[in-house]
């Protein structure tokens, strides 16, 4: 139902004189969260290309980080808006969430980007206006880990992984469940 939603919404935003071509390069996108939590770019990297598998044919994996990406004239901002027809999904994960409501509905669609374990915290969360419920994965208990970032999160984007590599098995998981 997702890939049918995802080619409907392409179909609407392709300007009328271009035509799509069988061979043309479709993107999925990561963006890695901070590494100043004790997890490397690397091996956020690395979590989601192994949860990820095989990409289907024609399509490439792009792979950027939060520090490197926050303004708008960023490498990262700078491909969605040159590739904005051609992005399958675009995954944020971490402190990456919070550059959500910068890239969509401009850069992305709002139902083609995730957000997995946004930081959240009781006082004072961020605010993903922008960004679609169901496609938001949070840990169940922990306010770091995207506890109430969002009302409406389905139950099964809810995990209660805990110990010292929670977060970045919420983040294999999470794609496990997007793709």
């Amino acid at each position: 139902m997702k890939k049918l939603i995802k080619k409907i919404l392409k179909e609407e935003v392709e300007n009328w004189w271009e035509k799509p071509t069988e061979n043309q390069t479709s993107y999925i996108v990561f963006v890695a969260g901070t590494n100043k939590t004790g997890i490397s770019h690397h091996k956020q990297y690395n979590a989601f290309l192994i949860s990820l598998g095989a990409p289907p044919p024609n399509t490439e994996i792009k792979l950027f980080n939060y520090n490197d990406h926050l303004h708008s004239n960023s490498e990262l901002f700078q491909f969605l808006k040159e590739n904005l027809l051609n992005v399958e999904a675009l995954v944020l994960f971490s402190a990456a969430c919070s550059i959500g409501n910068k890239l969509t509905p401009r850069y992305v669609p709002h139902t083609m980007v995730y957000c997995i374990e946004p930081w959240a915290t009781e006082n004072g969360k961020l605010s993903w206006d922008n960004i679609y419920h169901a496609n938001f994965y949070v840990n169940c208990c922990s306010w770091r880990r995207g506890k109430g970032a969002m009302k409406g999160i389905p139950e099964e984007n809810k995990n209660n992984l805990t110990g010292t590599d929670a977060h970045i098995n919420a983040l294999k998981d999470a794609v496990s469940k997007i793709f």
